[in-house]
């Protein structure tokens, strides 16, 4: 078993790498703030041992040199305009109050890989704090503020749909290094292969779920109904949470109407 971080061209974390060695090819001048969660960093150097699981301190080492690494990479790329890059940290803490409707995942039960990770994870980020400073942005569940359009660095979907700046984002996608606007954002959903014509926002996050990231998804009668609904009402993923919100206030009186309206 190897104990060795796999890493890319760009001598960092290969998940985070690939997303960065796609950036000399994109459309950098349209992009004026990269926002980047710190959490995502973690997780992205974590998976990066191939089946072996580090330490807090192999981990925090190779957090360090991730966002080290991340900063000198877009610095060395002389973009032709100013680049905000907000590395952010977010607690999630007030989920529970923005979405008391929904299926919250939790840290997982005790004994598992998925609580052994979430706590491996919890500790490096304590140690990241305070090393980095005013550098990381502290947020509860939205973003940051950020000025015209911004590329996202996220492994929580949850993030592209807390901010009314959700227009603006761009996801950053790891591994893949693909760009994704907010009408792709949909892929983030549970099952979105079989809803292409549904938007990703606070109240379809909550119906369908984000695979288990954050939100479970509904029962199938909940799920249904907003199908059926999308359908009807011709939704897109472009749809707007105002459009969406119209079409669940159309709907005749029912339990379902009263939980939807409350998921909005």
């Amino acid at each position: 078993m190897s104990t060795e971080r796999v890493k890319g061209t760009v001598p960092i974390s290969v998940g985070t790498a690939l997303a960065l060695e796609a950036l000399p090819n994109a459309p950098m001048h349209r992009f004026h703030t990269f926002l980047i969660n710190l959490r995502v960093i973690v997780r992205n150097a974590r998976q990066a041992y191939d089946q072996y699981t580090p330490t807090t301190s192999e981990l925090f080492q190779a957090c360090k040199e991730d966002i080290v690494g991340l900063a000198e990479f877009i610095a060395a790329m002389k973009l032709k305009t100013d680049l905000d890059i907000k590395f952010y940290y977010p607690s999630y803490k007030g989920l529970p109050r923005l979405f008391p409707m929904a299926k919250l995942k939790g840290m997982g039960k005790e004994g598992t890989k998925e609580r052994e990770f979430a706590v491996l994870d919890k500790s490096v980020i304590d140690k990241l704090l305070p090393e980095f400073g005013k550098n990381i942005n502290h947020v509860d569940s939205v973003v940051p503020q950020f000025a015209g359009q911004a590329l996202i660095l996220t492994a929580h979907p949850v993030d592209l749909v807390t901010t009314d700046s959700y227009a603006r984002l761009n996801l950053l996608e790891s591994h893949t290094g693909a760009i994704k606007n907010y009408t792709l954002f949909y892929t983030k959903l549970t099952g979105s292969d079989k809803i292409t014509n549904i938007p990703m926002n606070k109240l379809t996050i909550q119906i369908f779920g984000d695979n288990s990231m954050s939100f479970y998804s509904q029962s199938i009668a909940v799920k249904n109904e907003i199908r059926q609904l999308a359908d009807a009402a011709h939704w897109s993923t472009a749809s707007t949470p105002q459009m969406v919100a119209r079409s669940i206030r159309s709907l005749n009186n029912s339990p379902e109407k009263d939980i939807l309206l409350k998921m909005i």
